[in-house]
């Protein structure tokens, strides 16, 4: 469940700045949304025992 909540925290709150700023449809923005949802992996991945 943290992890879960980890991935939608970096996945919503990285790039809501460039979004309000630049527009949901620029392709920076989603650029933006697509790498935080790598880097909330990451760090999920990261937390889970192999």
């Amino acid at each position: 469940m943290a992890s879960f909540i980890v991935t939608i925290a970096m996945a919503l709150l990285l790039p809501a700045p460039f979004g309000l700023i630049l527009g949901v449809d620029h392709p920076l923005t989603c650029e933006l949304r697509a790498v935080a949802w790598v880097i909330g992996l990451a760090v999920i991945m990261s937390l889970l025992p192999i």
